[in-house]
């Protein structure tokens, strides 16, 4: 590079250093997220709210599940009937239409188990994100306010994995730590936390259904040709 590009270079990068502030005029802080949204009052009644709806969804999915299993039941001995060597022909092909309609019936109750609970797991998915949401959202509100009145123009997250925010520092002095303040603002008061609440807290859900059961290749002994 000659002598006068490397000049307009240098001048270049230096106004634009000169419009830009200074990063150690900029006023910055930080915040524990996690520590605020576990004490939060919000998060024990979204806590109790949770465990009665998963509480309601398991007694459905409880109705759901002894429905498919009886009618399972009723489809196999219509097909054990079917294999009785007694039977006349005529007989055995009335307990064969019984057995494939008792098999519809099986699949059926089974297919609606296994939607029902995957759509119950959907709607308590959707519930802990929506509550979890409006929890984060106060807090929120509330830190902009508090950085605008302070004149703070970056407020960073020093926790946040457990709510699917990420972390942004690997290192700040205390005194940058708004934490508590935001909590005395908030009214939210300091205590020990739990080891249930200090632990990654398992994500509600409602218990699996087994694989189907009916299969279609042996749900009913075909009548051999006389």
């Amino acid at each position: 590079m000659n002598k006068t590009a490397f000049g307009f270079a240098a001048a270049a990068v230096a106004a634009a250093a000169l419009a830009l502030p200074s990063f150690a005029e900029t006023k910055v802080a930080t915040i524990d997220i996690e520590k605020i949204v576990r004490l939060h009052p919000n998060t024990e009644r979204d806590k109790k709210q949770l465990e009665q709806t998963l509480k309601d969804y398991t007694a459905q999915a409880e109705v759901l599940e002894k429905s498919a299993v009886d009618a399972r039941k009723a489809f196999e001995a219509a097909a054990t009937e079917v294999r009785n060597p007694a039977l006349s022909d005529s007989a055995r092909k009335r307990a064969e239409e019984k057995a494939r309609a008792k098999y519809d019936e099986a699949k059926e109750a089974e297919e609606r188990a296994i939607s029902t609970k995957r759509s119950l797991q959907r709607n308590l998915t959707n519930e802990e994100i929506r509550m979890l949401k409006e929890t984060v959202g106060k807090v929120q509100e509330v830190v902009e306010a508090y950085a605008k009145e302070k004149g703070i123009a970056l407020v960073l997250p020093t926790s946040g994995s457990k709510l699917g925010i990420a972390p942004a520092v690997f290192w700040s002095d205390d005194s940058l730590d708004i934490t508590a303040t935001i909590m005395t603002i908030m009214k939210i008061e300091e205590r020990p936390l739990d080891d249930d609440e200090d632990a990654e807290a398992p994500a509600a859900a409602v218990p699996a259904t087994p694989a189907p059961a009916i299969e279609k290749a042996t749900a009913v002994p075909e009548t051999e040709a006389k």
